[in-house]
Formats: structure tokens, sequence, C-alpha cells
């Protein structure tokens, strides 16, 4: 393990322990570059916490949706008008050769803060999920933007809402 990834891995410790505390239903997923906890709420609601080597901070992603068929305008659009509205976490459009696009809502903070307040950083998580989430969701339907949700266990959505968190 090279120390980047020791780096990252000691931040996934000092996580963990307020992810179970929470009683969030988790597994441990790594991406080049990071290593992370996926945590499911419901079948079609999955968050992933990733810390990078030289970082102090967790990034916290759920992703609103995927496979995205619609113009990237509305999706951008539709982005920006959540960012406007919504100080808790922000909205982005991630677009890959792979997938395709997706929308990811996202928060941050850092590793310290968690520990020192993990009450303040599990009401941050909740608050992305009860939230955030469904808000964002709301704004794409109502734009007419097809596309699928992130599935708790289906295929690679898990590894890809990492792989997407960090990159």
């Amino acid at each position: 393990m090279d120390e980047m990834t020791a780096m990252a891995e000691r931040g996934r410790q000092r996580v963990q322990p307020i992810v179970d505390a929470c009683g969030w239903p988790s597994v441990d997923v790594d991406v080049p570059a990071a290593v992370g906890i996926a945590m499911r709420f419901d079948p079609d609601i999955c968050v992933a916490m990733f810390m990078r080597g030289t970082s102090n901070r967790c990034i916290i992603t759920a992703g609103a949706m995927r496979s995205i068929v619609g113009d990237e305008l509305v999706l951008l659009n539709a982005c920006n008008d959540h960012n406007f509205d919504d100080l808790t976490a922000r909205a982005f459009l991630h677009r890959s050769d792979a997938h395709g696009m997706d929308v990811l809502v996202q928060e941050s903070l850092p590793i310290t803060v968690m520990e020192q307040e993990p009450a303040f950083a599990a009401g941050l998580v909740q608050t992305l999920v009860s939230r955030s989430l469904p808000a964002m969701r709301a704004r794409l339907v109502a734009a007419g933007v097809a596309g699928e949700p992130y599935v708790w266990g289906a295929g690679d959505d898990i590894t890809r809402l990492a792989a997407m968190s960090v990159g």
C-alpha cells in the first residue's frame, strides 16, 4: 500500500466509527486515489463517503440520477437552480465516456470536525439524504429528465458512485 492510500485508509478508520454509531449499513469501497465507505439508506438511496490521501476532508456524495438521457443544458440549469436554492449540498453534472451523464449531490467536511461533532456530521448526511437529494430528484423529473436511480446492490452502482465522487 502506498503512502497516499495509507493516509486515506487512516481517514476511513477515523470516519467508520461515526457511520457505525449511526447504524447505517455500510461497505468499504476503494477506487483509484481514494478509499471510502458506501452506505445504504433505502434501496434507491446510496451515499458514499470518501477520503483522499493528502486531505483531511470527507467527501459525502449521493447519486440523484444516473444514465441520464436529456439535454445537457437542462441538466446544468437544474443543478444551478438547486445550488442557488439549497446551501447544504451542491449538485453537479458528471460526464464520463463509460457511463454517460449522472447528477450527483455532494458535501464535504473536515474529518476532524466529524470526529469532534459526530451529531453534526450525522445531521448533515441525514439532511443530504432526506432533503437535498429528493429536492434534486424532483427538480430533474420536473425538467423532464429521464434516468435511473442509483440502486444499492445493483451491478456496479456503488463502485460507479464511488468513482464519480472523487473523479
